[in-house]
């Protein structure tokens, strides 16, 4: 609410003008049957050998479900902040979250999971906002893809958190934004169905992160692994902590206080938020760190 501050008020204006301006930019993007994902529809030649189709285990790596997950969320945000009254971003969005229904579950649709989680997230968020606006459980179903693609993890490897089904997880391991994007996504999961083995494993991912693998400013993801979480107990202060790993982590303590209601979740969020993730931003919000080591002696880099 501007409440009349003139300033504040030409900065929102200038907002509008450019989300009406992109919008149908991006939407000029989306095939006519809801698939969005530039990098697949841009393929090269050369690049159509490696990635030969959607959905594919080639495809893993290229963010498919990373890039849909983010255009979901924008589509809630564009949504709440015209008051319903815009809607098409939100109907592209529904528009692509059916088609991944349609294609991605059990048989005889397909298995396949992302190589950065984000889809999960975005999915249960979705479905709980579509609940909201239409009603009548129209929204039911992208909880349950949700669900199917954190099942279908298994077979790949500790840095996308593939090594093992996501109900066998209880350390946290490898690159700790699709770490703490998965966890967040489980901790979605285990507040819908209240299933035992997800209810344990994001207990036991938190405990392992809060416990052993967590800095003193919140961040997490000690960089020595790929940008990722170390062993237990090891936090040098040369930290990665990238700040993408903060916005995550503030999305798995907020569902766990949502799942279990104890005010240390909320106190870590905050640690989290005030300092590895604001503290990121230099005060004029001009320039930031992309990794956050406690040691930084060095000028915050201008915005890429």
């Amino acid at each position: 609410d501007a409440q009349g501050d003139r300033e504040i008020l030409d900065a929102q204006a200038r907002f509008r003008e450019t989300i009406d301006r992109w919008i149908p930019i991006v939407l000029s993007a989306q095939h006519p049957d809801g698939y969005l994902q530039t990098a697949f529809t841009l393929r090269t030649p050369e690049e159509k050998e490696r990635w030969p189709d959607r959905w594919t285990p080639e495809g893993r790596s290229r963010h498919e479900g990373y890039v849909a997950g983010y255009f979901i969320e924008s589509a809630i945000n564009h949504h709440v902040l015209t008051r319903g009254e815009d809607t098409r971003l939100y109907d592209a969005a529904k528009k692509l979250a059916d088609l991944w229904y349609d294609h991605i579950g059990p048989p005889p649709k397909q298995e396949w999971w992302d190589g950065h989680q984000e889809m999960e997230q975005a999915l249960v968020r979705f479905g709980h906002y579509v609940n909201d606006v239409e009603g009548g459980g129209a929204g039911d179903n992208y909880i349950e893809l949700a669900k199917f693609l954190l099942d279908c993890r298994e077979g790949g490897s500790r840095y996308d958190q593939s090594h093992l089904p996501v109900v066998e997880q209880y350390e946290a391991v490898g690159h700790a934004v699709r770490a703490v994007y998965q966890y967040s996504a489980m901790a979605d999961v285990a507040i819908e169905t209240h299933d035992t083995d997800y209810l344990s494993a994001v207990r036991s991912l938190n405990d392992s992160i809060v416990h052993r693998k967590y800095y003193i400013t919140g961040g997490v993801g000690s960089g020595e692994t790929s940008e990722g979480f170390g062993d237990d107990y090891s936090l040098p202060n040369d930290s990665y902590c990238e700040s993408c790993s903060s916005c995550g982590e503030l999305f798995f303590q907020s569902k766990m206080n949502r799942l279990y209601h104890h005010a240390q979740h909320a106190d870590l969020l905050e640690d989290t938020l005030y300092n590895a993730l604001l503290g990121s931003t230099d005060l004029e919000a001009r320039h930031y760190y992309y990794d956050n080591p406690l040691d930084t002696n060095i000028p915050r880099y201008a915005w890429n």
